[in-house]
């Protein structure tokens, strides 16, 4: 799950086939500035459901400066998940507080505080589509693991 500002990618592997990628116009700013209708929710919600039959259990993959952030704010070891009620603990303490508060208690940034809570929201949402209780935060980024792996065709091929 690769949430952005304009929209949130989902992509399933199993067995190392590609089962599903698929980009969805639901990201943080869209829900900010009101702009994800009820119906492109039902189409992620049925697009999740129908390409995890069959796949389960899932290992669930977060990708993104805000699951990255909140994977911070736990506190947890690397290679350690955050488990969907965390999610949900922080979704619901974070969106009852204004964005100048976020940016104070928990010391986020500005351009942070503002996307944190609908980041968390796409999260929860597909992860509770998926059937999935905890999502893994790698340290390495999905823009460094793409180069990484390209490096290393490159060095098979030399």
């Amino acid at each position: 799950i690769d949430v952005g500002g304009g929209s949130t990618e989902l992509t399933l592997y199993s067995f190392g086939e590609k089962v599903l990628q698929e980009s969805f116009d639901i990201g943080t700013i869209r829900l900010m500035s009101g702009k994800v209708r009820e119906e492109m929710w039902d189409e992620v919600k049925r697009s999740v459901k129908i390409a995890v039959k069959g796949h389960k259990p899932l290992k669930v993959v977060g990708s993104g400066g805000n699951i990255n952030k909140i994977f911070s704010m736990s506190k947890k070891k690397d290679g350690k998940s955050l488990e969907l009620d965390l999610l949900k603990e922080y979704y619901k303490e974070l969106s009852s507080i204004s964005t100048e508060d976020r940016i104070a208690v928990f010391n986020l940034r500005e351009d942070r505080a503002d996307v944190i809570v609908p980041a968390l929201q796409i999260y929860i949402n597909a992860m509770r589509w998926a059937g999935s209780e905890e999502i893994y935060v790698p340290k390495i980024g999905l823009a460094d693991g793409l180069i990484h792996h390209l490096w290393e065709e490159l060095k098979e091929k030399a």
